[in-house]
């Protein structure tokens, strides 16, 4: 089409033309119009064609995808492969949650295959963590947990549930879990009250055979009566120990200290008289955190503490490691600047 206008010298500028020069334009326009209208049909009939090779490609492409898949060398991959795959899917510095987000419940919902490969390996289901919740979800999260540690085999299990509530609720859990008690090896209780601990009272050393870590953190003001909630913890096994808010009282603790080889205290003053006494009774301690204060009495030769490799005291004047002898000490914190700063 010859795209020369007799009104170029008009276009682009503010001439006003005659009654004349607008139908001369109307007149001339009728080509250019008419060749719009045939350009959009053919527009059109081609996009109605390019839409359905687009589609008729797309379905190819998932005809040849599906078939690639079934060659895929992940597919093919050994069983004892994709378990170590699965395992190393699991959180690395926690327990597992009851989270479809999180390993292992994120395996059981991609295919059939490995839901059915990880349903059939108790090491993905040895960890929980458990956050209680509102009392109208206790009962399934009760059942899920049931579940869940059923999954594990013989397998020992890191557990740990924390409560926010001032009012215990977690009672129907706890008694859940033990149920389990016999493979417990690492075990955090995260709870506001020391009530929370009574259905704890059931247990003796001997339910506890596997047992080797215990946390217990947020309580507050618990007496020498309330630490007996937990005389499982006398199991000459446990070898780690990590406790908040004891004070003066952690010596009630229901512990073989002989055994111990890590202990934490936190949240609580203990005064340098306690904390000897501790570190005397702990000889096998090779790791120790302490929030320490002056003591009445100076002991009239230093502690010789033969296996101690790392020890942090948030120092309030007690001056503790003037007291101590580690030969093996190769790393310490004096004055430490606030009793959260070291995990």
């Amino acid at each position: 089409m010859n795209m020369e206008s007799p009104f170029k010298d008009m276009l682009h500028t503010n001439t006003a033309p005659s009654d004349a020069d607008c139908q001369t334009i109307h007149d001339f326009l009728v080509g250019p119009r008419e060749e719009i209208a045939v350009l959009t049909d053919e527009i059109v009939a081609t996009e109605a064609l390019l839409d359905k090779l687009n589609q008729k490609r797309a379905v190819l492409k998932e005809f040849v995808a599906v078939h690639l898949a079934l060659v895929s060398p992940f597919r093919r991959l050994p069983a004892d492969v994709m378990q170590e795959i699965f395992v190393a899917c699991l959180p690395s510095h926690r327990n597992s949650t009851i989270a479809e987000q999180d390993a292992p419940l994120l395996l059981c919902h991609i295919c059939r295959a490995w839901r059915n490969l990880a349903l059939s390996m108790p090491r993905l289901w040895a960890s929980l963590h458990i956050v209680v919740p509102h009392n109208d979800r206790i009962p399934w999260i009760n059942d899920t947990t049931n579940t869940w540690l059923s999954r594990s085999g013989a397998l020992p299990l890191s557990i740990s549930i924390a409560s926010l509530s001032k009012k215990p609720r977690e009672y129907i859990l706890l008694r859940t879990l033990i149920g389990f008690s016999l493979r417990w090896e690492h075990i955090t209780f995260i709870f506001c009250t020391y009530e929370s601990l009574n259905p704890l009272a059931s247990l003796s050393p001997a339910d506890v055979p596997s047992l080797r870590t215990v946390t217990i953190k947020g309580l507050s003001g618990t007496s020498r009566a309330e630490w007996s909630n937990v005389g499982f913890l006398a199991n000459p096994r446990v070898h780690s120990v990590s406790f908040t808010a004891s004070g003066e009282n952690v010596l009630f603790i229901p512990l073989r200290w002989e055994r111990l080889r890590r202990l934490s205290i936190r949240g609580s003053e203990i005064s340098s008289d306690t904390s000897l006494d501790i570190l005397q009774k702990c000889p096998l301690l090779e790791t120790c955190y302490l929030i320490v204060t002056c003591g009445k009495k100076s002991p009239e030769t230093p502690y010789r503490l033969e296996h101690m490799r790392n020890l942090s005291v948030f120092d309030k004047g007690s001056k503790l490691f003037e007291y101590i002898i580690a030969p093996k000490l190769v790393w310490k914190a004096s004055a430490i600047p606030a009793p959260w700063a070291i995990s």
